[in-house]
Parts: C-alpha cells; structure tokens; sequence
C-alpha cells in the first residue's frame, strides 16, 4: 500500500521530469523577491545572502533548466513584467507578497504563479479576520482586540484585562514586531515606538510551538510533518526567526509533538478551510498547543518562506522531499483564477501534462 509520503514523492517525482520538456525552450520565470514590505526588509537585512530564500529558489529554478528574471514586488513596471512572464515564482511577503494585490495582477494578466489566490491571501494577511472565520470553523483561537491609533485610549480598559498578552501587526509576517506585553507600562513604551497599525493584541498561551505545513494539489492535500520549535525565550519572535534561526539558537523537531493526538482532531478543520477560501500550493498553519494539550490557531501562511533551512522545507524533508523536488513541485503547482471564466487555470494544463493525475 503506497503511503501519503510515497505518494507526494512520486508526484514531485514526477512534475521534476515534466521540467525537462521545458529545458530546450528555456521558459521565463519571473521570481519576485526583495525588501517590498516591513518584514521583507528585516529579512534581507538581517539573513545572510548565500543563505536567503530567494537566493535559494532561484538557483533551483536556473538548475531545473528556467531562464530566472528576479525584481522586488515595488518594481513600477510590475504588470509588465508579469505579463512577458511564462509563470511568477511569488517570493514575496507580508503586505506586498501576501495580501492578494499581486495574485489579482496576475490574474489579470492570465499568468500562473505560485501560492494562494487572491481570496486567501487576503483573508490569511489579516489575523483579526482570520481568527474571526477560523473560530466559525472549530479552531480554538486566543482572544483577541483589534487596536487603531485612534481608539487606544478608548479600548484602555480591555487592554488592561487582557495583559499579559502578545502585541503583533494585523497585516503583518514573520513575526516582525512581535512583543509580550506584561503590563500597562509595557505597552505604553511600546505604543510609542510602534511602526504599524492597525495592530493585535492576543491572548497570550503558555504552551509549545508546532508548525504544520501542508501542499494542496489536484484534490489533494498532504499535510507534511508537524515541526516543533524550541526557543530559549519560549517565543518565537522577531529575532528568533530573523537572527536567532541562523545562529543556530532555534531547536526544530518532528517528533515528540505534544499530545500527539491533536492533530487528528483538526484535520477536518483545516481541510475545511482550505477548501473555503481555496488556498493551494504551499500552506503553513502556526500553532500553540496549551499546556493542557489544546491547539490554537496563530496564522495561517499562504506564502511560506523557502530558504533551504526554513521551516516548510526541514517538514518536507522530513517527508522526504528534497529541495529540488520541493521547488518543482510548488513552481509547476502555479495556477491563476481566470478572472473571466471563474476557472483555476494550471500551469501544468497549460504545458499538457495531464492534470489528474496530480490526483492519483
């Protein structure tokens, strides 16, 4: 009996050979990475170039036989660009890369890309909405208010009953910006040396941090292995991800999951919203399991970040799916929803490589 493993390998396996109809044309792929966004901009900053995601995905898709053309997701000739390409590798994050704006251009331009569409990236950018609508779907998700400069003295008193408790952009990533307020003289210090808003502020949960990434294909969705993560802060923040992550201070595992059992319990839930919002390629959902075994819900990505030692490829390692085999797979997973017809149209249609069978 072929595990779900075997049978995500043997589908990489197979859109990896599907490239080598490509190699002769040598087709465009337009790779959009840079500092377009808050978290962006710390990203590149702060890790390494040898070591960046789109350091690391472009030279994939130079090895699989694609001519690369990378800009930064501010380029003013965006549409143009998007509109010469084959397909777009969206390597872009937060409000820029996430937030639907890019998705929609190229629907508009009938030009496959990978990740989400337009829909779920906007409603997964958005933590207050995402945890409004999870919550309607049987997440457990921590309390939460969302703050506007304008209305902070207002909400003073609710603030005050939800501390301690976690501080985070509302239409933000990886973490940037994050902070544990203890106390009212915390968040007053903080209020004013605040970048973004709107902002979160989130029921703090003492427990453990789980990843579960996950590639929907065809009618499929393969959940990859949960991924803990182990901090000497217990947070999981800013600096953990943008500088603690390559010093070698940040712990992953894909065993000894807390309550091992909770996993089975959500399935259905996240199939559920997966299905709703139509979220396809990569997904990553970011969990905090209680000290009494609950999960709660924090984010659900629709970008993941791909560097060789992030988070989505040591799951899919653990999968046993390399990173070559990864890159495929998401770049020739790229679709775009036809803004004219209502219809998902696949890059791997548009090849000729027969479509159901990413289904088998």
């Amino acid at each position: 009996m072929t595990t779900r493993s075997e049978a995500l390998q043997k589908t990489a396996e197979e859109l990896l050979l599907a490239t080598s109809a490509w190699r002769n044309s040598h087709p465009c792929v337009l790779s959009i990475y840079g500092p377009g966004s808050r978290e962006d901009e710390v990203y590149v900053q702060r890790v390494p170039t040898e070591a960046a995601a789109g350091t690391a995905v472009d030279e994939v898709l130079r090895e699989l036989g694609f001519h690369v053309e990378r800009v930064t997701p501010d380029v003013t000739n965006l549409a143009e660009r998007i509109s010469s390409a084959d397909f777009v590798f969206i390597n872009a994050h937060g409000d820029m890369g996430e937030c639907g704006r890019i998705q929609g251009l190229c629907d508009i331009m009938r030009t496959p890309y990978t990740g989400s569409g337009l829909l779920g990236s906007a409603v997964c950018l958005q933590k207050d909405f995402l945890s409004t609508f999870a919550r309607g779907l049987g997440f457990s998700v921590p309390a939460q208010l969302l703050l506007q400069s304008s209305s902070i003295e207002d909400d003073m008193p609710l603030i005050k009953r939800m501390l301690p408790a976690v501080l985070k952009p509302a239409r933000g990533g990886s973490s940037v910006g994050l902070r544990v307020i203890k106390d009212i003289h915390d968040f007053a210090s903080i209020q004013e040396e605040r970048q973004s808003w709107p902002a979160v502020l989130e029921e703090y949960i003492v427990g453990q941090d789980v990843t579960l990434g996950m590639i929907q294909y065809g009618t499929r969705l393969e959940l990859l292995p949960p991924l803990i993560i182990d901090t000497a802060s217990s947070l999981y923040g800013e600096d953990e991800k943008m500088s603690g992550h390559w010093r070698g201070e940040v712990r992953y595992a894909t065993t000894e999951v807390p309550s091992s059992d909770w996993l089975g319990g959500i399935r259905i839930k996240v199939r559920s919203l997966v299905e709703k919002i139509n979220l396809r390629g990569a997904i990553r959902f970011d969990f905090r399991i209680s000290s009494k075994g609950e999960p709660f819900l924090l984010e659900v990505n629709t970008n993941p970040g791909i560097s060789r030692e992030g988070n989505l490829s040591l799951a899919a390692r653990a999968a046993g799916l390399g990173f070559h085999r990864l890159i495929a797979m998401l770049a020739l997973l790229a679709s775009y929803d036809d803004p004219y017809t209502g219809k998902v149209i696949s890059l791997t249609s548009l090849l000729g490589l027969n479509k159901d069978r990413l289904s088998d």
